[in-house]
Formats: structure tokens, C-alpha cells, sequence
């Protein structure tokens, strides 16, 4: 899914794999294609956000793998599974989107 922000210049993606679909390649599909939706369909969009727990290794490739750039870590973000998780932030800007795709 994407949501944005009332100013329409920042948008946070997030997506969720059922585990018996892991290692397909469909969690870096489906981010391409809402990252681009989103770019193409809201032209005031600067910036699209992802925030993941920083144990889940696959899906931090996938972003990267998209464009995705790492800007930091959020200390005791999250609970993921009854635990207080650590998360890393991601962005991938509009310029770099269409430098590679544009």
C-alpha cells in the first residue's frame, strides 16, 4: 500500500509477503510497481518512505534492489512478535527514480 502525507510530497509504502511466498522475487516486484504508480500518478511526490525491521534481511535487498537509499536506523521503533524492534528507514526520491527509470 501507499499512503501520503497531506502535502502529497511524501509517501510511505508498505507491503507484507505471506511466508510461503518468500524468495520469489514478489515483494521487489510489487514495490516497483506501486513506487512507480506512485510517481506517475501524483506529480507533487518527491520522496516515498520505508520503514523495516532491521532483522528481516530480505526485505531490506528488495528495497535496495528497487532504489531504495538507507538513511538511518529508528531505536526501539516497532513491536514486532512481542518484541521491541529496532527499524531502518529507506527513501527513494522522485530524481533518483527517474534517473533509472525515466
Amino acid at each position: 500500500s501507499l499512503s501520503y502525507s497531506k502535502s502529497g510530497r511524501v509517501a510511505e509504502i508498505n507491503y507484507h509477503v505471506k511466508k510461503s511466498l518468500w524468495g520469489n522475487g514478489l515483494a521487489t516486484e510489487a514495490i516497483q510497481a506501486v513506487v512507480g504508480f506512485g510517481f506517475s500518478s501524483f506529480d507533487s511526490l518527491l520522496r516515498i518512505e520505508a520503514t523495516v525491521d532491521q532483522r528481516n534481511t530480505a526485505s531490506i535487498r528488495a528495497l535496495h534492489r528497487v532504489g531504495f537509499q538507507h538513511e538511518g536506523i529508528l531505536r526501539s521503533h516497532a513491536l514486532v512478535g512481542g518484541e521491541v524492534a529496532n527499524e531502518e528507514i529507506f527513501s527513494l526520491i522522485r530524481a533518483d527514480w527517474n534517473s533509472h527509470h525515466g
